[in-house]
């Protein structure tokens, strides 16, 4: 159905992670996982991700270090970054939004499937 789309979520959050990544895997993407920002940019550069989803709240390096990483970086810069974080504020939005992130989600109004319905819109 998703002709094996890589999706790469990084969250420190395991319990959110599985969550996400059982919705995604239903609907038929390959699922990678990473649990920090640091091992997050290691597994963008070796698995060439479709889309990420990235946590800002991280230990290691932070969602908002790890994305300008990613778009400064000519391996990752072109990967859709979809940022799904438990920060609420407008200003973390729009921080996310000009270092180059596709969508923004708040975790405590969005449900699994609305993440992957987003994710079909973008990958088409």
């Amino acid at each position: 159905m998703a002709n094996n789309k890589i999706i790469l979520i990084i969250d420190d959050d395991t319990t959110l992670c599985d969550m996400y990544a059982e919705e995604l895997t239903a609907k038929g993407y390959d699922v990678k996982k990473a649990h920090n920002g640091l091992s997050g940019l290691a597994a963008a550069t070796k698995e060439q991700p479709n889309i990420i989803l990235l946590d800002i709240m991280m230990p290691k390096l932070n969602g908002f270090n790890t994305l300008k990483k990613l778009k400064a970086s000519a391996k990752t810069s072109k990967i859709p970054v979809i940022i799904l974080s438990a920060l609420t504020q407008e200003e973390n939005k729009k921080q996310a939004l000009s270092l180059g992130a596709a969508h923004y989600f708040a975790k405590s109004e969005t449900k699994p499937k609305d993440i992957a319905a987003k994710i079909t819109s973008l990958l088409g």
